[in-house]
């Protein structure tokens, strides 16, 4: 599971990096766009790549569900889908919608993995880097 704890291990997976300070995480995409993460201020980024979030609590360290959201961004801005693309998906609501969160953590990852694409390859990456919950 990804938490405020293991965030900095799952950036540098993500291929992002860090300033001078240490805390401070930034990704440039090649479509033109940016995120960034302040690992102090428990804050992710998401302005610079077009996407505006409408709920404070989505763009924090607060609930676990933000990191699935945050890694999920990634994994499309990767794909090379623009916000613009996709801009009709609020942020704020869309994953508490979408996807059953009450199931248990396997049939929750197996929901997601099937709703962004994820390849058996991508899954046992991601699986990899997280440790199961106890």
């Amino acid at each position: 599971m990804i938490t405020k704890e293991n965030i900095e291990e799952l950036l540098a997976v993500l291929k992002f990096t860090k300033d001078l300070s240490g805390t401070f995480w930034r990704r440039d995409f090649p479509i033109g766009c940016t995120l960034e993460v302040d690992v102090n201020r428990e804050k992710f980024y998401y302005e610079k790549a077009g996407i505006t979030v409408t709920g404070a609590t989505t763009a924090n360290f607060s609930q676990n569900e933000n990191f699935v959201v945050f890694e999920c961004i990634c994994r499309i801005l990767e794909k090379g889908y623009t916000a613009k693309v996709w801009s009709d998906c609020m942020i704020s609501s869309w994953y508490r919608f979408e996807v059953d969160w009450s199931r248990p953590i396997p049939e929750f990852d197996k929901q997601l993995y099937a709703k962004y694409g994820i390849t058996e390859s991508e899954r046992k990456f991601i699986e990899s880097m997280i440790k199961p919950m106890e």
